[in-house]
């Protein structure tokens, strides 16, 4: 049953002025999409995972600052970030896979999807889209959104990418077009024409603290040395194998002076840390002190074969931490002056690993405090204002 508030209410938690949409009038707050008829519209996020990726950590910020919404997982398995979220009054439900019962997986998701007003999908396959899309609108969901993360399926094989460029035409016409970054809705939908989200930012919880810096390199024994850290999922399009041959050529070179920390879990964590015997690498897994993590860095490196918008390049900046990024990713990215890109031009990175030894060394030189970049993405990606661009992509219920 939806949940009924009067106008005087609505009116009373308002951030902006009420506008008028047809016959309606609609009230922008940081925690509801209300109409005059008195009922919340229900939203609910159509996700793969509930871990710290990038996707989950966005809409579990949105979900802390006030955006009322549920969440439906694509997986039977339970998410680490569940059980924080729903204290916000967040609702999680799961599906069966897709691989167990394709069937049963639609039926669950119709049967769930049919008590919410705007379903919310966030997507990095077009035809697995598609049939989403079709099935939430049989089920009679008002409105659907296809959110794009990033450019490319890093699941999908040759009849996935054929599959997926097939249904971009129809995805295209059939739904609310949303993405991370131009790239990413490219990918997605075949066009830019869609509505760019920027990825919200937690800039208080990211900005630099020397105080957890020292504590941090006292912990690990480190404070003489220059950190260099990276925060991903262990899968291949993360590069981590390039990360561990740089390292160790740093090791070569400078001996003692450098060491890596590995932030993060996933399928290849194991193999990468066999990789890494006797190098000065630390694999800290799935931790809840990133912001501490980044503020004990020197160096943010990212050098995947391919991302959307990646937060994680977002909050190393609000840390004030240099960021050496591959350049196989957005150049959108780049909201401050700590960024600077490198090629990587082959899957094991060797043929190019110099000029990123040389970039380990570099330092942005315009004298400013690591404590001001909070301030700067703020700007562009604090959360508040992340939390307004949802809502006018929430408003039209008729779309």
């Amino acid at each position: 049953m939806q949940s009924r508030i009067t106008k005087m209410q609505a009116a009373e938690s308002c951030v902006f002025l009420p506008f008028t949409y047809t016959n309606y009038v609609v009230y922008l707050d940081i925690l509801s999409v209300v109409c005059k008829k008195g009922k919340l519209m229900k939203i609910l996020q159509l996700m793969g995972t509930l871990d710290r990726g990038g996707v989950e950590s966005m809409i579990a910020n949105l979900i802390q600052h006030g955006l009322k919404t549920d969440i439906c997982l694509e997986i039977p398995d339970k998410g680490m970030m569940e059980d924080e979220l729903e204290k916000y009054g967040c609702r999680v439900y799961h599906l069966t896979r897709r691989s167990t019962s394709m069937r049963k997986h639609h039926k669950e998701l119709a049967d769930i999807a049919k008590n919410y007003d705007i379903v919310h999908i966030h997507a990095q396959n077009a035809f697995l889209a598609l049939i989403e899309v079709k099935v939430l609108k049989k089920a009679g969901v008002k409105k659907v959104i296809v959110h794009s993360h990033n450019t490319r399926d890093w699941r999908s094989g040759m009849l996935g990418n054929f599959l997926h460029k097939a249904a971009r035409p129809f995805l295209k016409d059939s739904c609310i077009r949303a993405a991370c970054s131009t790239e990413a809705g490219e990918w997605m939908f075949g066009t830019d024409n869609v509505h760019l989200i920027p990825l919200p930012i937690d800039t208080e919880k990211f900005r630099f603290d020397p105080e957890k810096r020292k504590k941090i390199r006292d912990e690990f024994d480190d404070d003489e040395k220059k950190i260099l850290l990276h925060v991903g999922n262990f899968r291949k399009a993360k590069n981590h194998i390039f990360l561990i041959h740089l390292i160790d050529a740093l090791e070569k070179r400078y001996p003692g002076k450098y060491v890596l920390y590995l932030v993060g879990s996933g399928p290849l964590y194991h193999e990468i840390k066999k990789e890494a015997l006797k190098l000065p690498v630390q694999f800290l897994g799935s931790i809840d002190n990133v912001p501490d993590i980044m503020s004990s860095a020197d160096m943010f490196l990212l050098p995947s074969f391919n991302e959307g918008l990646p937060t994680v390049a977002l909050e190393a900046q609000a840390s004030g931490l240099p960021c050496l990024l591959s350049d196989h990713i957005t150049k959108e990215c780049e909201i401050t002056d700590l960024i600077r890109f490198e090629e990587i031009t082959d899957m094991s990175g060797l043929e190019n690993i110099y000029p990123w030894i040389h970039d380990c060394n570099w330092k942005a030189k315009n004298g400013r405090n690591r404590e001001e970049y909070a301030d700067e993405v703020e700007m562009t990606n604090g959360i508040n204002a992340v939390l307004m661009r949802f809502h006018r992509l929430y408003k039209r219920i008729d779309a």
